[in-house]
């Protein structure tokens, strides 16, 4: 697939699962491939800004401080700052998830599942199906690649996405 094509593909996927009137404003990408993964996020940030769209980009690996992971409410507190105005990025993989308990890893993505205060949120990691299995749903996957992008399963009734 032409590197064009891939961006315009990319650009569609962001217009029809982050449409303005849409309810739940998160959208998981899931890529085994580390280095697919990077070129989704270049190519989605460029997305955004040939549409004119503010972002902020978050790296997983700014979640840590000197004991470990942050913890999940603190975590989601100061995502909660960024995404009320603008895009949010947050890139992976979200290593910081291993350190946490079950019960926290689902309040996690039980969180962003429900977001509808946001323009956007487009989380970037590696297939955690466990984690994620119940509360999102797989919608597709990227053309050309093995990434796929999950919304959240009450997308299915609000949106009419599923």
């Amino acid at each position: 697939m032409a590197v064009d094509s891939f961006a315009e593909s990319l650009q569609r996927l962001l217009y029809t699962q982050l449409a303005p009137q849409l309810r739940y404003r998160a959208l998981l990408i899931q890529c085994t491939d580390l280095g697919v993964l990077r070129v989704i996020e270049e190519k989605v940030s460029g997305a955004l800004l040939a549409d004119g769209r503010i972002f902020t980009v978050v790296q997983a690996q700014t979640q840590f401080d000197a004991i470990g992971a942050k913890p999940c409410r603190q975590l989601i507190d100061d995502l909660e700052k960024l995404w009320t105005k603008q895009h949010l990025l947050l890139t992976g993989p979200l290593h910081f998830l291993d350190f946490w308990p079950p019960p926290a890893r689902s309040a996690f993505w039980s969180h962003f599942a429900t977001v509808t205060s946001s323009p956007g949120i487009i989380i970037f990691d590696v297939p955690r199906d466990i984690d994620t299995e119940d509360i999102f749903k797989v919608m597709g996957k990227i053309p050309g690649t093995d990434a796929r992008y999950l919304k959240s399963r009450l997308a299915a009734t609000q949106d009419g996405l599923v």
